[in-house]
């Protein structure tokens, strides 16, 4: 199957806590089953956008996510103290692929960051310019549900070792399935950072290296890309999870967001189970189901399950359809 060439200014929209409408209607309120010390229900959470920061004390550092709810701390100095404290995103720094962590960026926010990344792929001062006002527009239109966006995103610098930015969303605050400060690091730590060196060095799976390359050469889909690199970045987190799980019999991250990304995991891997494939991508499939083999996502009637096999121990995690 031949593609047309596809633009380099196209964004592929890379966000962190997708949650699709099938999701939504499935709950672990019963606890975790077959595993123990993973119940509990957690009331929702609310915006702290509307939540006033009360004054002369939101530059407190050693922030929790609960203080933020509370509106004793900024969110971006939250994020700014968090992130801070995270030596891999400190390694990430170092390393060159990214930049900085922001919280919802201003437009001159932006157009300074991205100005900095996108001068090294441009042929002209009107191509960076056309560049960097797609990244903005794209950050714009971004979907509400989602809690983080790598920036830039746009497809001519996958696997280019462009700098990124990471920007964070109020999403991040007010969505019901993140809950605690174990669900903010599994987002950055494990899921983002994951994304990020994915876009910064492409993919490589055994003998085959994906970047714009393959997408401009059209043996590489943006919907196939987009998705195995979901399933990439929720693969990081649940593998941390159920480590923990075989080594102390229980998890950090909230029961709400434990249960939206396996969901998630089992729609980005039925997804690209059944996708119209091109040729290079049915080898990329094949080579990432076996590496993921540890976690496998069954979809039944009435509940999804992950089996994983990985640090000496089998078992499942079972997420029940309520309605």
């Amino acid at each position: 199957m031949t593609l047309p060439y596809i633009s380099r200014a196209i964004d592929l929209g890379l966000y962190v806590a997708k949650h699709p409408k099938e999701a939504l209607v499935y709950t672990i309120a019963a606890g975790i089953l077959s595993l123990s010390g993973c119940g509990g229900n957690i009331e929702p959470t609310t915006n702290p956008a509307n939540t006033p920061i009360k004054p002369g004390i939101e530059t407190i550092l050693s922030a929790d996510y609960s203080r933020v709810m509370s509106g004793l701390v900024s969110p971006r100095d939250y994020l700014n103290d968090l992130s801070g404290r995270i030596a891999e995103v400190k390694d990430a720094q170092n390393s060159g692929m990214l930049t900085r962590i922001i919280y919802e960026p201003t437009n001159k926010e932006l157009e300074l960051l991205l100005n900095e990344s996108l001068s090294g792929i441009a042929e002209d001062a009107q191509e960076l310019k056309s560049l960097v006002q797609s990244s903005i527009e794209s950050y714009q239109n971004s979907d509400g549900g989602d809690a983080a966006v790598i920036i830039p995103g746009i497809v001519g610098t996958f696997g280019q070792k462009i700098p990124i930015n990471l920007a964070i969303v109020e999403t991040l605050f007010s969505s019901s399935s993140i809950n605690n400060d174990a669900d903010v690091i599994s987002i950055i730590k494990h899921h983002e950072l994951k994304h990020i060196e994915d876009w910064y060095d492409g993919i490589t799976l055994d003998n085959i290296h994906l970047s714009y390359d393959n997408l401009s050469q059209g043996t590489l889909t943006i919907d196939f890309l987009s998705n195995l690199m979901e399933l990439r970045g929720i693969y990081a987190e649940l593998e941390v999870a159920f480590k923990e799980i075989v080594e102390t019999g229980k998890f950090s991250i909230s029961p709400q967001w434990f249960g939206s990304q396996a969901v998630n995991y089992s729609q980005y891997w039925k997804f690209l189970e059944e996708y119209q494939a091109t040729d290079l991508e049915k080898e990329v499939r094949e080579n990432q189901f076996e590496q993921f083999k540890g976690i496998k996502p069954k979809v039944g009637a009435d509940k999804i399950s992950i089996q994983f096999d990985l640090f000496g121990k089998k078992d499942s995690v079972s997420i029940k359809k309520t309605r």
